[in-house]
């Protein structure tokens, strides 16, 4: 379509928005960076295409089934793995990235931060016309998968005027970029989301859901709920703080990676794998591939991999998923853990002992090690800090350790490493009063 055709197209969609002006964009002439031009079909082009009630994501007229992880570091053991993509956020992408994926043979499922501010309509503009330049900008790279337009936006709000500005996106981002498909990434789904996104955003090509501790029953909900469209998980993998049991203090009680890897991830790419079959889901995105710096009350909660480098449990379920087979060398796996001041509250210096027991199923010699960190805020951008002083005696996976002087919340984390680059981790709360 022309540039002024597609200007007339944005502009009517802008009037559904009732406000005066539009939430999002003005002025959208020619020469603005919303503004739409015909081009060549660009290398990586991607189609989803519909036989009966089956769907299949196209990418250079060739089937493509997404093996994604949420990622921005160790994409050259996510090539390794067996995997295809990876998804980008937008907010603080780094244009290396899609350099990087590309020659790595990786697609990227592209990113578009989206703010709901509506009581702040000139950031919105200004918000949707970045929006704009950012995908004329990285529309031509050969990484491009699609586009995911916000993420997880709609939490906390009940103002349908949201979903029209999600619709408004969708088709300047479907008129600027015609040879990729457009989604949304919402934080799960409830049937309220489901009917509106049916009847504002039409647009669509296909849903976006981030699901953790929902993801075994999410494929039936979106069935029972109406959702006929495709729709790929785009986030997945370990249950959050706010799914899991808490302490007295409000500490929430982070499962090992052990248990992430055998109960939530392993599980989950099977339930995938039935709906990919059935044509309905066209892919996944394992999160997060690599460590969370900016969330979580633990030094830990998300990681698919160690600070150090080293993978855990949940990566082989990743490889086996997308491969067919376990990994060379398997991560070693946590059998217990337990520490006497598990859960509890402690005075400040008390003495107290811990030991795991571990098994290795390659039979490889282990390293343990032992470290007492401070809980984390959890939306603190930073390491907690550690005490190595409490550390007091090690005895191979048998450990004495005292409570840190200062009052407040801490964990005793315990990492198992097998030298060969696999590794597990686990950690118990306790409160120091």
């Amino acid at each position: 379509m022309a540039g002024g055709q597609g200007d007339i197209m944005i502009c009517v969609l802008l009037a559904v928005l009732n406000l005066g002006v539009s939430l999002l964009s003005t002025n959208l002439s020619p020469a603005s960076p919303c503004s739409a031009e015909a081009t060549a079909p660009a290398s990586g082009s991607a189609t989803i295409t519909r036989t009966g009630q089956r769907f299949q994501l196209r990418r250079n007229d060739r089937p493509y089934v997404v093996r994604g992880a949420c990622a921005w570091e160790h994409l050259e053991e996510l090539k390794a793995a067996g995997g295809n993509s990876v998804r980008t956020w937008g907010a603080r992408d780094d244009p290396q990235l899609y350099d990087e994926a590309h020659a790595l043979g990786l697609s990227v499922c592209a990113g578009l931060w989206f703010d709901w501010v509506p009581d702040r309509p000139e950031y919105m503009r200004k918000q949707f016309a970045d929006i704009c330049s950012h995908v004329r900008k990285l529309k031509d790279h050969p990484a491009i998968l699609m586009w995911g337009i916000g993420n997880e936006y709609e939490v906390g709000v009940s103002d349908p005027r949201v979903w029209e500005a999600i619709e408004e996106l969708t088709a300047a981002v479907k008129e600027i970029d015609q040879d990729h498909p457009a989604i949304t990434v919402v934080a799960e789904v409830t049937q309220e989301k489901v009917t509106a996104l049916k009847r504002y955003c039409p647009s669509l090509d296909a849903l976006g859901v981030n699901s953790y501790g929902g993801l075994l029953s999410l494929p039936d909900r979106l069935q029972e709920y109406g959702w006929d469209k495709p729709y790929f998980v785009t986030e997945f993998g370990e249950l959050g703080p706010y799914e899991l049991a808490k302490t007295s203090w409000d500490a929430p009680i982070e499962m090992n990676s052990t248990h992430v890897a055998e109960r939530w991830i392993a599980p989950g790419f099977e339930r995938l794998a039935e709906e990919m079959t059935a044509g309905r889901c066209l892919g996944s995105y394992v999160y997060l591939w690599g460590v969370h710096r900016q969330f979580g009350p633990t030094a830990s909660w998300y990681h698919l991999f160690l600070e150090s480098g080293e993978r855990l449990g949940g990566v082989d379920a990743a490889i086996a998923a997308w491969t067919g087979a376990a990994p060379a060398n398997r991560a070693p796996q946590i059998v217990s853990f337990r520490a006497t001041a598990e859960r509890k509250e402690v005075a400040p210096g008390s003495r107290h002992e811990a030991d795991i027991v571990v098994k290795e199923p390659d039979g490889d010699r282990v390293e343990i090690r032992w470290s007492v960190m401070a809980e984390r805020p959890v939306e603190k951008a930073s390491r907690p800090a550690s005490y190595p002083a409490c550390i007091v005696e090690r005895n191979g996976a048998e450990l004495t350790f005292t409570a840190p002087e200062e009052p407040g919340a801490y964990r005793l984390y315990v990492d198992v490493l097998d030298g060969k680059g696999a590794a597990a981790t686990a950690n118990v709360p306790f409160l120091v009063r």
